[in-house]
């Protein structure tokens, strides 16, 4: 099973993608000079990490980042202006032909460009004035794993060098070991996941820098197992989603570590009251009281946990299908590269 096996590539792919690019992301920090906006141009997972880099890259430089509707460019033809910014790029083909033309643009305009996939020739790659590697091997899966926990990393590596925190980009080094330690979970992973063997919906939940991967999750769970899976901010989901939660409702809930915490436990709580069915995904035990099933995987710095939680939703998700005895690498109507304009 390729989608196993890639995912238990993510230490390696780790460190190679953080040492191999460390001069790169200095380079590009060193570039950026007075930056007034950041743009993020992306799809599908590289989206959704490029939305952890959104949360990243505001928290430490306090420039608004922005996600590009790619659309506005390539579908309206708008000749965006995008002189003082940084414009980055992700793609894991690197054939995206709309984050391509966003890129294109903002060159155009004078902007920093950065691409960031996998494939240095690649039309995306190409598009921009620098280019970050995810030195990722092969990724023969549909459902991209090592890909997408490389782009994060890139993307705190960047945040880090823009804003100067050398203290916070030391932590990156300890990320290829907690990987390690995370994909050791797998058994207990598996178990968790045999008590939404029958379900065909369920809620992701998370908050703050924690709920990209929330989405990144439900993703995984619609392509591979076919579930309804629907991720919601806690904070958002208070504002009507609620409504829809009754005894027994499936709800799969990555507790943040960080700020964000003690709110979206307020919701943990109203979830326990009325009965949902929840499994919890933590770093201890502290919430146990909140779910049915939990799930404790290794700490790390909080700006970093949600990589660990990326790959145990990636497992997550691997342990279902197999349980299902569905082929992860196969889903129905998709394929691995999709490119739209």
């Amino acid at each position: 099973m390729h989608m196993y096996r890639e995912i238990f590539e993510q230490p390696a792919v780790l460190q190679a993608c953080m040492e191999k690019n460390a001069a790169a992301v200095r380079e590009i920090a060193a570039a950026g000079g007075r930056i007034r906006n950041i743009v993020i141009a992306a799809r599908g997972s590289s989206d959704h990490a490029g939305t952890y880099g959104k949360y990243m890259l505001e928290i430490l430089t306090g420039v608004p980042v922005s996600l590009a509707a790619c659309s506005v460019v390539t579908a309206y033809k708008t000749e965006m202006d995008y002189s003082g910014c940084l414009v980055v790029g992700l793609s894991q083909s690197g054939a995206a032909e709309d984050v391509a033309q966003v890129l294109a643009r903002a060159r155009a305009c004078g902007a920093l460009t950065v691409a960031v996939t996998n494939f240095p020739q690649s039309r995306v790659a190409c598009a921009a004035a620098h280019h970050l590697c995810l030195y990722a091997g092969e990724e023969k899966s549909v459902a991209a794993t090592k890909t997408v926990t490389a782009q994060m990393l890139l993307l705190y590596q960047l945040a880090c060098a823009l804003s100067g925190r050398d203290d916070l980009a030391a932590h990156a080094a300890s990320v290829p070991d907690k990987m390690r330690d995370t994909l050791a979970c797998y058994g207990s992973i598996k178990d968790a996941a045999s008590c939404f063997q029958f379900t065909d919906h369920c809620f992701i939940l998370s908050r703050g820098v924690f709920y990209p991967m929330a989405l990144e999750a439900a993703l995984k769970l619609q392509e591979t197992n076919y579930l309804n899976a629907r991720a919601l901010s806690t904070a958002d989901f208070f504002h009507g989603p609620l409504a829809m939660v009754q005894k027994n409702t499936p709800v799969i809930f990555y507790a943040p570590t960080d700020a964000c915490r003690p709110s979206a436990l307020e919701l943990g709580e109203r979830l326990r009251e009325l009965g949902a069915h929840v499994l919890l995904f933590d770093t201890d035990r502290s919430a146990a009281h909140l779910a049915r099933e939990v799930v404790v995987l290794p700490s790390i710095e909080s700006a970093l946990q949600p990589i660990l939680y990326t790959a145990a939703a990636q497992m997550f998700a691997c342990a279902l299908t197999e349980l299902k005895n569905l082929d992860p690498d196969q889903p129905r109507n998709i394929r691995k590269v999709t490119v739209t304009e």
